[in-house]
């Protein structure tokens, strides 16, 4: 029997004769009560670790930065009126989205890009 670990719905992931199984942490569970006297000779379950953020989420939060400033509605206006508008929408717009590239090229990225400190 190999742990992989906890999930984060709070199942224990582990392999047992060459099938990966989750197993619900009850004490009603055979496999559990396995775990269970695994863990009495002194071993101990490995935590969940989310997985890293994907550049998908990067994108988005990007995203909901541009129409937070500047929603749909506003940008059509200011692409139709022009002038200084346009300059100052298209300044902010560059500088996220050139943040949001420097955030995807970091391995990993980190849980908590969505900070106001990367952005």
């Amino acid at each position: 029997m190999k742990i992989l670990g906890y999930l984060k719905n709070g199942d224990i992931d582990i392999f047992i004769g060459g099938e990966r199984l989750i197993v619900p942490d009850v004490s009603s569970n055979r496999h559990r009560r396995m775990i269970t006297e695994w863990e009495a000779a002194g071993n101990t379950i490995p935590p969940y670790v989310p997985p890293a953020p994907a550049v998908a989420e990067v994108k988005a939060e990007a995203n909901r930065r541009i129409t937070y400033a500047y929603p749909l509605w506003r940008q059509i206006n200011i692409i139709r009126d022009g002038g200084d508008g346009l300059a100052d929408m298209s300044a902010f717009i560059d500088g996220l989205r050139a943040k949001s590239n420097k955030i995807e090229a970091m391995k990993p990225i980190p849980p908590d890009f969505r900070d106001d400190k990367y952005w």
